[in-house]
């Protein structure tokens, strides 16, 4: 099981360190070494302090250059490889994030971004337009596209993969509170997630 612990908080509130730990996992493991010849079990990313809300447009286009953290005051952003171990055959994981202590209903204006080998996926609570640019009323066409949507009332998204022995994927996590979705309401708000990779089929 490959686990990743994330503890964000928005607001002008501290983001807790994100966690990546294998644990009785043999055939997964991790690395943010570009070379990939460090290969370790567990990873910490730097907390995120004082963080207040941004939008899509405002996530820098190369956001998924490099490993390690990319923090910044706007969003919490981190990079790592996952890489399949053996010798023998393909595997099958999962990549579950569930979602663990909200407040003050900061999870309506939260966008998780999982961009897997250059290719990003936009999560939020109910699907929402995506928009790109500053100025969304004068310019309807800033809708860029839609999220998708949480998986269910626990999970912000369970979704199955296929990887090799020697072969490796490359994962940036970034997180946002949209300020076309909060208000004053959500001042001091957390949201915590546990993101989690695993061979079996359970979350």
């Amino acid at each position: 099981m490959l686990c990743v612990f994330i503890l964000v908080a928005f607001l002008v509130m501290k983001v807790d360190r994100l966690t990546i730990t294998t644990i009785d996992e043999p055939k997964l493991s991790l690395s943010i070494d570009e070379n990939r010849e460090k290969i370790v079990t567990e990873l910490h990313a730097p907390p995120l302090l004082n963080a207040t809300d941004t939008q899509y447009s405002d996530i820098p286009i190369d956001i998924e250059e490099g490993v390690g953290s990319k923090n910044c005051r706007y969003y919490f952003a981190y990079s790592f490889y996952l890489i399949g171990q053996g010798s023998v055959e393909s595997i099958n994981y999962s990549m579950a994030m569930s979602l663990l202590d909200i407040s003050n209903n900061v999870e309506e204006a939260v966008k998780v971004m999982i961009i897997k080998d250059g290719e990003k996926s936009i999560y939020s609570k109910t699907s929402k337009p995506i928009y790109y640019g500053s100025d969304r009323s004068s310019d309807p066409d800033s809708v860029i596209g839609k999220t998708t949507p949480y998986w269910d009332d626990e999970h912000i998204l369970l979704t199955w993969n296929k990887i090799a022995p020697g072969e490796y994927v490359k994962y940036t996590i970034v997180i946002w509170i949209d300020g076309w979705e909060s208000d004053d309401s959500m001042k001091a708000g957390t949201f915590s997630a546990n993101l989690k990779f695993s061979t079996k089929s359970d979350k």
